[in-house]
């Protein structure tokens, strides 16, 4: 099982110079995540506590599970969404962001076309502090063959959010790899409700 590992080092000021050695202490602490979880990511709140989020497998699905520290370990995991056909790699994993003590919002990847790297991004959102979550729903407009990923779901004021990702809809119509990969963000409110899409950066 592998292990999340929580370091704490204590600096007595950013000016002024440690005077001889310091001793950093580490504790192993057992993770909440089975043997075949992966994908582990982690996040705070704003007041500094901390969350970590894994996928586990069960059958054909596909289980997005997270769970809070409390003080040296670490709280019931919780499920967040489970599906067939999410898109799992080692290097574009969901994540969790928490907006504020009810508000969590979570994203996965689910292939949408039979092209290996044909995906949508998915998102979710919790008002009760994690204890139901809504409806997984598509967070870009574009519903067609392409990638849709590497997400950063980036809290603002109360429990609205924005999230960023790389969205690949303009590579598919000039053949594969023909097109230019953009960058796209979308306000996510309280309520779940989806803004506008934007357009970051067309390249």
């Amino acid at each position: 099982m592998w292990c999340a590992c929580l370091l704490v080092a204590i600096a007595q000021g950013a000016s002024k110079p440690v005077a001889g050695p310091v001793t950093l202490h580490v504790d192993e602490i057992e993770s909440p995540a089975g043997a075949s979880s992966r994908c582990p990511r982690f996040t705070v709140n704003a007041a500094g506590a901390i969350y970590l989020s894994w996928l586990d497998t069960e059958g054909a699905d596909s289980v997005l599970r997270y769970a809070r520290l409390e003080g040296s370990s670490w709280s019931v995991a919780r499920e967040i969404a489970r599906g067939e056909r999410w898109f799992v790699n080692w290097a574009d994993f969901p994540s969790l962001a928490v907006l504020d003590d009810e508000h969590l919002l979570a994203h996965f990847l689910q292939k949408s076309g039979a092209g290996d790297y044909d995906y949508d991004v998915r998102v979710t959102r919790s008002g009760d502090g994690g204890a139901t979550w809504s409806t997984p729903e598509r967070l870009h407009t574009h519903a067609g063959a392409g990638e849709h990923g590497f997400v950063s779901l980036a809290p603002r004021s109360g429990s609205d959010a924005t999230a960023i990702w790389l969205d690949g809809r303009n590579t598919k119509p000039h053949g594969e790899g023909g097109g230019e990969m953009a960058l796209y963000a979308r306000a996510i409110d309280g309520d779940g409700h989806l803004g506008d899409e934007i357009v970051v950066d067309p390249r």
